[in-house]
């Protein structure tokens, strides 16, 4: 009798199957948490009482502009976030006009995001509701020069995001094997970063420091 694996890969899954005479087969599952009861609930909770910062209402009245444009920084197609939900209840409480809202996919080093895929992540409703563009981390005139690092490396963003009144990142957060965790500043660099400092970010070198752990 053969063992059958259910690899949760790609849109659809993989199914393995595997000889147990050649294989000795130990399946590892997940002891997945239950999602929240209410996300409308969830999310203004977070939003008007988050932890190391003010209620997103009152970062967006400290605005000097009457009327701010606002850049969203989504994961492009490699991560499975639920921005389809999200961003409606984002530009709810921000209490903007579609019209001043930019949803910039940070796509870091990788491919843009197709519109199918936009289609898929986001829906038909918010993709005619906001802009949406790519980041192009090799494209210069979407660059600006924000800086250094402390090791003097040139940090460039997307000029889109730079010149935010008001700038939010979805996402979500995990261990990551170098930088401690993933998302929050990752969302950043390398996800509207440009090239080089996305090079400078991940080389080899700080990779292999013995600060660069999980």
């Amino acid at each position: 009798m053969n063992d059958s694996i259910e690899l949760a890969y790609g849109n659809s899954g993989l199914s393995l199957t595997l000889d147990p005479v050649r294989f000795d087969v130990t399946v590892l599952a997940p002891r997945n948490a239950p999602g929240v009861a209410d996300l409308r609930d969830a999310f203004t909770t977070a939003v008007r009482s988050p932890q190391g910062t003010g209620p997103l209402r009152e970062i967006v009245s400290r605005c000097s502009s009457k009327n701010p444009n606002v850049t969203i920084v989504i994961s492009d197609h490699t991560r499975s976030t639920p921005d389809a939900l999200l961003l409606p209840l984002i530009v709810e409480e921000l209490g903007v006009g579609d019209d001043s809202v930019t949803i910039l996919v940070g796509t870091g080093t990788h491919r843009e995001t197709t519109r199918d895929e936009l289609n898929a992540k986001l829906g038909e409703e918010n993709l005619r509701r906001f802009r949406v563009v790519n980041h192009r981390c090799d494209d210069a005139k979407d660059m600006v020069d924000v800086g250094a690092t402390s090791c003097g490396s040139a940090v460039r963003l997307n000029r889109t995001y730079v010149n935010a009144d008001i700038r939010i990142a979805t996402g979500f957060v995990e261990p990551h094997f170098f930088a401690g965790f993933s998302g929050g500043p990752k969302a950043v660099v390398p996800g509207v970063a440009g090239l080089e400092t996305v090079e400078y970010a991940h080389r080899p070198r700080l990779i292999a420091d013995p600060g660069s752990t999980w």
